[in-house]
């Protein structure tokens, strides 16, 4: 013994030897002592690779503050109890197992303990002062004892086998942690790193140790970057620029507002599946039930009356049957108790029913699936499979060929009803699988057995579980994964609870080495059966089927790749649901004797009813009438009768209270068993005593209660039973106890003194205090970065670490201005107070409570979100100050508007929730331009104009007006909204896809409605516009079919559209001017309404028609003669080749036909414009000038630029007598001038030939020549320009008719040309001749030839009747255009134009200036 302990002794001394020797300090090994000097001055000690198998000597050095030892044999940390100045600690790459004997360190601020074998992180809590920790390549599996560090800065956990975070949460000031190559498999597991608010390194993965599953996923690094905005390096790589985090915050609300909608539809069909739940089963039976109720309750009280000797007028005589109508009554009572107790446990039944089989399992599940998929970053996924889906078929087959009906049947279970089929997507476990059948093939070289098998599962909490982790074992030798082929083995926990439905996992497994359990008693393990992979226990069935039961070993192995969910469907159809009792059960107690004669039900009173019931000889004398049991729909006559005092008006049809203000002398009324909502009327009731207002459908119990203690301060007897409250039991009681605390009797019910108390004092505590702040307040200063979608003061406080706490030199009011979040949410709050001093609330929920008016708000300027979610709240209010607002939840209130002045100050605001309200228009929305998610559903909007209403909001992305009258009643509402709202990323909880917004393009593009003229007019009023422009629109029909909103429109212009008729412009009946130039109009209305029985006149208002550019071939097809009234029609630049179609037109006066492929016309062409003043035909390919006869009112003729070739075509339009102007320019006839002088002599009223005046000197010079001629040559003949030898005649008819002229081919009237060289030289310079007009000859242009065509002001209106022609402006702004040369008019001439011809037709073309 002594031997040992002299050899351990020797060896102590050899290693502290050996540790001076390598850090140079003297030890005498013989006396075992240190260098005095030494014991001060050594600082640092270290020891690396060999020689230091144990801790020893470190106390002989009490000024140590450095210590390494490297690769030694170490297993334990000891012997350091005098190294109370240590400040950095190695011992890396040895053997410790325990973190242990530094006790004595609390100055160390250094600690590498990396490459070792611990386990767990334990007796550092201490240190006080550390701020390095290398723990990195040990066996450490989770993160602890880390609680007291709160200087640790770098935490380094790489290689270890850490699978959670989530202790990390209190180290507030780490700034660095590496944690690679660790098993982290979860994008949810990293969220909670977002708590570590000055962490700016983090790894996962490096080149050192290598990286983490998590890596591989999806999104990793958005997901990071999101949650951890401050971090400047992520896995070594830097991450400092703003715009990569602005990307990813982008990127992830992105996502975020995705499954919010999708998070919503979910509760949507909810909802739906309860409504048809309630409407199909629940509503039915509540109402026969109150029918049954009612009918009851209706005799009995009759029988009340007649025993109080309340019913005069009923001709039946009570005495002697007193007994048999107490018993009656009673059996009436009983009876209708009974129903009532029924009614109500059905009701509450049907309730829980529905909750568990829509919240509990079905719908909560994909609730929680949505949550996950988004929190996991989309790499947990679980698509929901369609009967079209090829492996939902092959699952629903397989659950249904093993539902064993045997095993089943002491349940009451005849089959099973597949409801739905989810795939799993998770690419963790699929390459976990992967690689693990990988390796076990590799190592056995066998084939891998591969099986699809159900897991046996404990109940519905582990489901979500499952698919995100997998199946586990927990690390447990002794565990087994069982799995079988029996869905009766799968299900065998849960079904003797007798469940409704079930789901079972079907799940991938590679069984690999197969061993059958042993008959004996061992356990089934790994430990039990070392050389198998997994274990299986054959099962026998009835029908000698047999199935197995595996035990799986290893969970890596098992692969859960579809949930099926499916319901049980039982023997009995009324196992679940149960049958009413008919009605004719009732019928034995309602004939019960005595019967009572049918009495005449009154449905309105008259003062001669009034007084034959009560037997009064005035109404100012009754003083108490009933009423009861009878249709009345509205009381009368109330106000004539100041003395009564009682008023039964039960079991009638009243819908609202009306005439029964200022009955001050009232001490007792009754409307119970009618179908009030409301008790507005209820007015100045001072005396009040008793009120029954049960059995109706009043909703709103704070209304009813303010209208109470405002009207009826005496009242001590009140009964609101049955009625349909939005909260019942007990709240509902103590709400109006609190309220009302002059009430003796509630709902039938004494009011004890400790119950009112109670309720006072629950009263009084539901206002904001300090203990509640205390409990309910943050003090969080940033947003969360959570995926979560619910509120951020939900969020706050649910994990928020920063509670409030009060110190204790501290006062209130800085107490209460450290609160940014409060939590409010179903505190019992009756009114928002004592907000003021919050100065700086942030984050403000006041969801579920009973609050009734937004107010207190004034001093909390900083609010950037508020939910008043499920309250009382009636107006919006109190929040116009709130200009950080960018969140606003007010659904499940009674809100009916939007005032709109303080929604427009709400600048910020970017979320509003108005679900569950009664709003019927949000165009007062209009000014909230940042708002990009607007949630109305189940509200009253109703018509599309309300939806198209937010079209000036640009930012708006998601809608959501499910259950709206607009909805359904509006054909293909959705294709309207998307068409219009082209903002929108999502309407009604449903993503638009491409398919849908090209759909509506195609199906509401290019409509001219109502809506589309007030959403260019900006919301103004459509009844006042007077003119209207839409040029260059795309509009392709128009729908104006209510057209007394449009009686005031004399102007419309629809220029470069897509229109092919005039239909729908039909219903303006006032339109005057119309203007549809370069459309593809083919007809007044389409071609397949015009039968012969629809020919009627339309548009009879109209006086200018453009039609110009339309590719118009047939003017018969037109059909114009339905234009009565036209005065100016346009037909310029079309493909007309025949002037037909114009008969009965006999009001035209301007006839535009320039620009057409017109060769002749025909002797009906003009056969009914005998009226038509001016006719534009130029630019055509006339040849023949006759058949223009019918035009006797002709005063303008324009036939420019046609195929005109000799002058005996000129000389047939000499007898228009009536003509002021002609243009023939630049026909071929024309080159030489000639025909101006046989034109001037025809035509003797003409003033203008070509553009140029006919002065008074030219038209004499003129009529001497040619009477020249006739004296000197006798017969004169007029000389063709085509042809210098060939002489043609003309005759003029009028004092020289009879005389024949010749014009030489070479005379030359010298007289009119020198006089058109002296205009031109006398003209100013922007009226100088253009060459080459008129063959070679110069011409002037007037500068006042712009009123020929347009007018002084160059406007479309020139030949209407009544309208100056100053008018015409547009009051829709509209871009400008230039039209295409000819093609719109409106441009002044310029001297670059090349003829004058071109002049003509910019001067033609009219409407440039519509």
């Amino acid at each position: 013994m002594a031997s040992a302990d002299q050899s351990k002794e020797k060896s102590d001394d050899d290693i502290m030897h050996e540790m001076c020797t390598c850090n140079g300090i003297s030890y005498n090994k013989t006396t075992r002592e240190i260098d005095g000097k030494a014991r001060e001055r050594v600082n640092s000690i270290e020891m690396f690779f060999f020689g230091y198998p144990r801790i020893v000597g470190l106390d002989a050095f009490f000024n140590l503050t450095r210590i390494v030892i490297m690769d030694q044999e170490v297993k334990r940390i000891e012997n350091l109890s005098t190294c109370h100045a240590l400040n950095e600690l190695w011992i890396c790459e040895c053997q410790i197992r325990i973190i242990e004997g530094l006790d004595a360190c609390i100055n160390l601020e250094k600690l590498c303990l990396y490459s070792n074998l611990i386990e767990t992180i334990q007796n550092i809590e201490h240190l006080k002062k550390l701020k390095i920790l290398l723990l990195n390549d040990n066996r450490i599996e989770k993160i602890e004892g880390l609680n007291g560090l709160t200087c640790l800065l770098d935490l380094n956990l790489a290689l270890n086998r850490i699978s959670s975070i989530d202790s990390l949460l209190n180290q507030s000031n780490l700034e660095m942690l590496n944690l690679a190559n660790n098993p982290l498999t979860s994008l949810r597991d990293l969220t909670s790193l977002s708590f570590l608010e000055k962490l700016k390194d983090l790894r996962l993965q490096d080149a050192q140790f290598g990286q983490s599953p998590v890596c591989l996923l999806c999104n990793y690094a958005t997901h990071l970057l999101y949650h951890l905005p401050r971090l400047t390096h992520l896995d070594t790589y830097d991450v400092t620029s703003q715009a990569v985090k602005d990307l990813a915050q982008t990127f992830v609300e992105r996502k975020k507002l995705y499954y919010e909608i999708k998070f919503r539809h979910l509760n949507d069909e909810i909802d739906r599946k309860k409504g048809e739940v309630w409407t199909r089963v629940l509503l039915p039976r509540l109402e026969r039930s109150r029918t049954r109720v009612r009918r009851l309750m209706c005799l009995a009280k009759e029988i009340e009356m007649l025993m109080k000797d309340e019913r005069p007028f009923m001709q039946f005589d009570v005495s002697g049957r007193e007994d048999s109508l107490s018993a009656k009554r009673e059996a009436l009572l009983e009876r209708a108790s009974c129903v009532v107790s029924s009614h109500i446990e059905r009701v509450h039944e049907y309730v829980r029913k529905t909750n568990e089989s829509f919240h509990d399992s079905r719908c909560q599940l994909e609730q929680k699936l949505v949550a996950l998929e988004l929190e996991t970053g989309g790499n947990v996924q679980c698509e929901k499979g369609k009967e079209s889906d090829p492996w939902f078929g092959v699952c629903s087959d397989l659950i249904k060929s093993k539902f064993d009906v045997p095993h089943y049947k002491p349940y009451n279970r005849t089959g099973v009803a597949i409801r739905s089929v989810y795939k799993i997507h998770n690419q963790y476990l699929q390459r976990r699988f992967d690689d693990h059948v990988s390796t076990m093939s590799k190592k056995r070289n066998d084939d891998k057995l591969m099986e699809y098998l159900f897991l046996v599962q404990s109940g519905f909490d582990d489901v979500v579980r499952i698919i995100e982790h997998g199946p586990s074992l927990c690390g447990d030798e002794r565990a087994a994964l069982p799995l079988t082929d029996s869905l009766h083995c799968a299900e065998m926990k849960v079904l003797k609870s007798k469940p409704i439905e079930g789901h079972v996992f079907v799940c991938k497994v590679c069984v690999g080495k197969l061993e059958k359990a042993a008959d004996d008693d061992r356990e089934i393990c790994q430990l039990s059966y070392p050389d198998a992979d997994s274990v299986f226990l054959p099962l026998l069935r009835e029908d000698e089927k047999e199935e197995q039961l595996i035990y799986s070993f290893n969970e890596k192995l098992v692969l859960p790749e579809y949930l099926v969910e499916y319901d049980f469907l039982p023997a009995d159809p009324d196992d679940f649901i149960e049958t009413d009792d008919d009605d004719d059960d009732d019928e034995d107690v309602l004939r019960m004797t005595p019967c009572f004669p049918v009495q005449l039900r009154l449905v309105s009173l008259s003062e001669d009813v009034i007084l034959e019931r009560t037997g009064a000889v005035s109404l100012s004398l009754i003083r108490v009438l009933n009423l009861h049991g009878n249709g009345l729909t509205r009381l009368t006559f109330l106000r004539e009768m100041p003395q009564l005092r009682k008023l039964v008006v039960s079991c009638n049809e009243l819908n609202i209270l009306e005439g029964i203000q200022n009955l001050s002398e009232l001490r007792y009324l009754d409307v119970s068993f009618n179908n009030l909502t409301t008790l507005e009327g209820l007015m100045d009731l001072t005396h009040l005593q008793h009120f029954d207002v049960s059995w109706n459908r009043l909703t709103h119990i704070r209304n009813v209660l303010t209208l109470i203690r405002k009207h009826c301060p005496a009242l001590t007897s009140f009964d609101s039973r049955h009625n349909e409250w939005k909260k019942t039991g007990r709240e509902h009681r103590r709400h109006v106890l609190g309220r009302l605390k002059q009430l003796k009797v509630f709902d039938g019910i004494p009011v004890s003194d400790d119950e009112l108390a109670v309720a006072v004092r629950a009263l009084v505590t539901s206002r904001l205090s300090v203990a509640m702040l205390m409990s309910k307040g943050r003090m969080n200063g940033e947003e969360p970065r959570s995926l979560a979608l619910e509120s951020i003061a939900d969020v706050w406080s649910r994990v928020s670490r920063l509670k409030l706490q009060k110190l204790s030199n501290e006062d209130d009011a800085t107490l209460w201005s450290k609160v940014t979040v409060l939590n409010l949410s179903g505190q019992g709050l009756t009114k928002m107070s004592n907000l003021e001093k919050l100065e700086n609330l942030r984050w403000v929920s006041f969801a579920c409570n009973s609050i009734t008016k937004i107010e207190g708000l004034e001093g909390c300027l900083y609010v950037e979100e508020l939910s008043l979610e499920d309250n009382y709240v009636i107006r919006v209010e109190g929040i116009g100050h709130l200009s950080h607002l960018r969140s606003l939840n007010l659904s499940r209130n009674f809100i009916s508007s939007l005032p709109a002045w303080i929604l427009a100050n709400l600048t910020s605001l970017q979320r509003l929730n108005l679900d569950r309200n009664r709003i019927s228009s949000p165009s007062c929305l209009q000014k909230c331009l940042s708002l990009s998610q607007l949630y109305l559903a189940h509200n009253f909007v109703g018509t599309t104009r309300d939806v198209l209403s937010l079209k000036p909001l640009d930012n708006l992305v998601a809608l959501d007006l499910n259950g709206n009258p607009v909805t359904k009643n509006v054909e293909e509402y959705r294709l309207v909204t998307i068409f219009h709202l082209k903002s929108l990323k999502a309407l009604d909880n449903c993503v638009i896809d491409s398919t849908e917004i090209a759909l509506a393009k195609e199906k509401f593009g290019g409509r001219l409605t109502l809506e589309y003229i007030s959403e260019r007019l900006g919301g103004g009023d459509v009844a006042s516009l007077t003119q209207a422009d839409f040029v260059q629109s795309g509009i392709r029909h128009v729908e104006l079919e209510r057209s007394d909103l449009l009686q005031n429109l004399t102007s419309l212009n629809l220029e470069n559209n897509n229109l092919t008729s005039l239909e729908g412009l039909t219903s303006l009946v006032n339109l005057k001017i119309l203007c549809v130039n370069y459309n593809h109009i083919k007809s007044v209305v389409h071609l397949s309404s015009s039968s012969s029985s629809s020919f009627n006149p339309v548009l009879e208002n109209l006086q200018v028609l453009h039609l110009a550019y339309n590719g118009i071939t047939n003017m018969e097809q037109l059909h114009l003669s339905r234009l009565t009234r036209l005065r100016t029609l346009f037909l310029q630049g079309n493909e007309i080749s025949h002037v037909e179609g114009l008969e009965g037109m006999t009001t035209l006066v301007e006839l535009v036909l320039d620009r057409n492929k017109i060769k002749n016309l025909f002797s009906h062409s003009f056969v009914s414009q005998y009226n038509l003043e001016e006719l534009h035909m130029e630019e055509n390919r006339l040849k023949d000038l006759s058949h223009f006869e019918c035009l006797r009112a002709l005063k303008r003729l324009y036939l420019g630029m046609n195929r005109i070739q000799n002058m005996a075509e000129i000389e047939k339009i000499g007898f228009l007598s009536t003509l002021l102007e002609v243009s023939l320019i630049s026909n071929p006839a024309t080159r030489k001038q000639l025909h101006r002088p046989l034109l001037i002599y025809r035509l003797p009223l003409v003033q203008i030939i070509d553009g140029l005046d006919v002065s008074e000197e030219e038209r004499m010079k003129i009529e001497f020549y040619f009477a020249d001629q006739a004296q000197s040559q006798g017969p004169p003949e007029v000389v063709s320009s085509s042809s210098s030898s060939n002489w043609k005649s003309s005759s003029k008819t009028g004092a020289v008719s009879s005389v024949r002229y010749a014009v030489p081919p070479s005379a030359s009237f010298g007289f009119q040309v020198s006089g058109i060289q002296a205009a031109a030289a006398a003209a100013p310079p922007h009226q100088q001749p253009h060459p080459g007009t008129g063959g070679g000859k110069k011409s002037v242009l007037p500068s006042d030839m712009s009123r020929v065509i347009t007018g002084v002001d160059g406007q479309l209106y020139r030949g209407i009747e009544g309208l100056p022609w100053n008018q015409g402006k547009s009051s829709i702004p509209n871009q400008r255009r230039r039209l295409p040369p000819g093609g719109g008019g409106g441009s002044e001439w310029h001297p670059q134009a090349s003829t004058a011809s071109q002049f003509y037709q910019r001067k033609l073309h009219r409407g440039q200036k519509f």
